[in-house]
């Protein structure tokens, strides 16, 4: 295997204030194209230019106070009873960002750069067959854990029930595709920066595993979803 140490990409600009991936509705697209810029550092590491940047509590104030799309005070006194109750429930996705959010994005960006700047990515002398969205291909590119032993960065949020560390949490992970396509002239790989899973009370390892598992299976459209 030949390994690659810096790998050639294509770098964006984006502009003041906005992110990687903003132009991109990641709430309907699992799989998004990668695109790539220098803020992060590591240049010519694929997997972690790729990344959006951790936002400060200013840029997330602006980015979560979007206007009601459609919203209209005279509409309202007109809409039917059942149209209120599914617009008063639709409330429920609201999310505000907190002080403390600001930091959540700092610690989870930090952990991935970390994790991924053990990696390295390889140009494989025979192409190896690979099965994406139920379609059969080939690539001669490979991205690996480079020393599997070493130790990365991690962190906890630790709070009473009801605080907003899931909502924190949500806010954060909504910025990153759940899926990002690397393509180069010697084929492609897929990367999978979060995967969200519960711990069972019960130490469940294998219902753990195959939630994990399943997850994959999902988000790489394998058509073998349980």
């Amino acid at each position: 295997m030949k390994f690659v140490k810096n790998m050639n990409l294509d770098y964006v600009e984006p502009a003041g204030g906005k992110n990687l991936y903003d132009g991109v509705d990641l709430s309907v697209e699992d799989c998004v194209e990668a695109r790539y810029w220098k803020q992060n550092g590591h240049l010519g590491n694929p997997d972690i230019c790729s990344l959006p940047r951790a936002a400060d509590i200013t840029e997330l104030l602006k980015q979560n106070n979007i206007p009601i799309s459609g919203y209209d005070p005279a509409k309202v006194k007109m809409a039917s009873l059942s149209e209120r109750k599914r617009q008063l429930i639709s409330l429920k996705k609201i999310r505000y960002p907190i002080p403390f959010h600001s930091l959540i994005e700092y610690h989870l960006s930090t952990a991935l750069i970390s994790s991924y700047a053990s990696r390295r990515n390889g140009i494989t002398a025979m192409a190896r067959p690979i099965k994406v969205a139920g379609e059969e291909m080939e690539t001669n590119i490979i991205s690996y854990a480079n020393d599997i032993s070493a130790n990365v960065l991690g962190f906890s949020i630790v709070g009473t029930s009801g605080v907003g560390k899931s909502t924190a949490f949500d806010l954060t992970c909504a910025k990153y595709p759940r899926v990002i396509r690397h393509t180069f002239p010697d084929g492609f790989y897929t990367q999978i920066p979060i995967i969200r899973l519960t711990a069972f009370s019960n130490s469940n390892l294998t219902a753990l595993f195959l939630s994990f598992a399943k997850q994959l299976d999902r988000l790489l459209d394998t058509g073998k979803i349980i």
